[in-house]
């Protein structure tokens, strides 16, 4: 099984395990993680024992493996899931490069940032800015 290219790289699953080859079919990243995710702005979200973090191309951990979701980056931002209190699926926020938490996880759904603005809650009408200010029905909050 494999993902689609990208970034030139693409995840590919052998023996229960995932790891990503070059456009050649060699071996880039050997086969470590129990899910893995494609390239966006040079980082791959991992799954290990059921945590999510990033990789670089290198295949070195660059954003530890604490949370319970995570999604590609994109516009410089990646969606996240943390699960705190009685709310089993988790809350949703969005870090930086850095693993920093840029908007705290307090959504129950996110859209990826599009154009600097994220969907939140499965609204049509509310967004958030990259900032975490609230665009409610096209008003700032």
């Amino acid at each position: 099984m494999a993902s689609d290219f990208s970034e030139n790289l693409a995840s590919v699953r052998k023996d229960n395990k995932w790891g990503y080859i070059d456009k050649n079919g060699k071996l880039v990243i050997d086969y470590l993680y129990d899910k893995a995710k494609s390239f966006k702005e040079g980082l791959a979200p991992i799954c290990i024992n059921n945590k999510w973090g990033y990789i670089d191309k290198l295949g070195k951990l660059v954003i530890d493996t604490k949370f319970d979701y995570a999604y590609s980056f994109n516009e410089g931002l990646a969606r996240v899931n943390v699960k705190k209190g009685r709310f089993l699926q988790g809350y949703w926020g969005f870090i930086n490069k850095e693993g920093e938490m840029e908007i705290q996880p307090m959504f129950k759904s996110v859209s990826d940032f599009l154009e600097g603005y994220a969907q939140i809650n499965e609204s049509k009408n509310n967004y958030i800015d990259k900032s975490g200010k609230f665009i409610i029905n096209g008003s700032i909050k």
